[in-house]
């Protein structure tokens, strides 16, 4: 634990350095941002919603996709990572540090933000149910960081490199969907007080399987695990292919010409229009403007099929006798 504190202890102190002016109002406005506001914020949250159940539930979600995509980066292309391997740092130190220089400023204000909200609710309910309050905010606070390290380690392998572009959306979407299941199902005002109990023996159960998880696969690994992947590669046998379509496929899936998430962007765009324009059609809505039939059948059929095509095509034909294979082994 010691190793990890003092990891991320440097690296804190490097992006401190790298701002030009006094140290003095840094920290004053650290203190302000994410120390005082969400310190007042939690003191007036018990005022507006009554059971906290629902809020400190939500620390599980909050704790796994804020700024992930940001750490990840950190992670994949920071410029002290051969150092840190040659200083023997470990993977597990090396993620949880970069993610501790992001995330830290974020964990100062949760926590003050459950203070706060934690003694205000005392200061109004008293001490019944004070202790479940307190352990599912705890359970649902380590699950949810927990949960974000593993995330993390399994996208910092160069197998899931290309939708790391991509994680901010879906971080965001996770974000959307919680909020739209909170407002949708009334949890705001709708008691889950008798349910805390099953909850924070769920998330503890996952807590302790993720920790001995990661003691037990990422602790103590090198940053580039060169060996292990070396005798993965040795045990693997090399596939035979008698028809070269097939050599085409596994080329495509391992090495896309473009991300998968552009791909899925221009088809749901096409699909939607597509979708849009016949329903229109269908319900009668488009006869008020006076569009022509063949008009229409243009920007319904064509339009769409012109982009999918335009989007399957770095598919149709793929170098396999270029500089790709050398490069790609």
């Amino acid at each position: 634990m010691h190793k990890y504190l003092t990891y991320t202890k440097i690296l804190l102190i490097n992006d401190l350095r790298r701002h030009h002016r006094k140290n003095a109002l840094i920290f004053v406005f650290f203190a302000f941002l994410y120390i005082i506001t969400p310190l007042l914020l939690g003191i007036l949250i018990p005022f507006f919603v009554k059971d906290l159940s629902i809020i400190y539930l939500s620390l599980f979600i909050f704790m796994f996709t804020v700024n992930i995509d940001k750490s990840l980066m950190r992670i994949l292309f920071s410029s002290d990572k051969k150092q840190m391997a040659i200083l023997k740092v470990h993977l597990d130190q090396y993620i949880f540090g970069k993610d501790m220089s992001k995330f830290f400023s974020t964990i100062v204000g949760v926590l003050f933000f459950i203070l706060g909200s934690y003694l205000a609710n005392l200061i109004i309910n008293g001490y019944e149910g004070a202790f479940t309050i307190a352990a599912l905010a705890a359970t649902s606070f380590i699950l949810g960081y927990l949960l974000r390290l593993h995330v993390l380690l399994l996208l910092s392998n160069p197998k899931f490199f290309s939708i790391s572009s991509s994680i901010g959306y879906i971080t965001t979407g996770l974000i959307a969907l919680w909020v739209f299941t909170v407002f949708r199902f009334n949890l705001l005002t709708n008691s889950l007080s008798s349910y805390s109990i099953y909850f924070i023996l769920t998330f503890t159960f996952i807590s302790l399987l993720l920790l001995m998880n990661w003691k037990k696969n990422v602790r103590n690994v090198p940053i580039f695990n060169s060996q292990k992947e070396l005798k993965e590669k040795r045990k693997r046998t090399s596939r035979e292919f008698n028809h070269i379509l097939f050599y085409e496929i596994t080329l495509l899936m391992r090495n896309p010409p473009i991300q998968w998430s552009v791909l899925l962007f221009i088809l749901t765009l096409s699909g939607g229009l597509f979708g849009l324009i016949l329903y229109g059609v269908n319900t009668n809505q488009l006869e008020t403007l006076n569009i022509e039939n063949d008009f229409l059948f243009i920007f319904s059929v064509i339009f769409p099929m012109i982009i999918i095509s335009n989007a399957i095509q770095p598919y149709v034909s793929f170098d396999i006798d270029g500089p790709i294979l050398p490069l790609k082994q």
